[in-house]
């Protein structure tokens, strides 16, 4: 699947909820900047996941565990748990 920046835009813009527009764009922006800087062609999904969640982890802590328990496909409790301690 080719990279596509719409998808991830709408991911995090889901993930980020009711945040304001702007920061978000730029945010978007600087995940896409990343992701062209790997000059990886195809780059992996994965490689792309791990990106969002890392600016997402700076950006907005809340943004970061909505984005991650789809992208690592968190449903227990346990796991969840581990992973609010990685940002705490």
């Amino acid at each position: 699947q080719p990279f596509n920046l719409e998808k991830i835009k709408s991911s995090v813009m889901r993930a980020c909820g009711k945040a304001e527009e702007q920061p978000v764009l730029t945010l978007t922006r600087r995940i896409e900047q990343k992701i062209l800087a790997r000059k990886q062609n195809p780059i992996k999904t994965t490689t792309i996941g791990k990106i969002v969640l890392q600016e997402l982890r700076r950006f907005d802590k809340m943004a970061y565990v909505r984005f991650a328990t789809i992208h690592k496909g968190i449903a227990d409790t346990k796991l969840l748990e581990k992973e609010l301690e990685l940002i705490a």
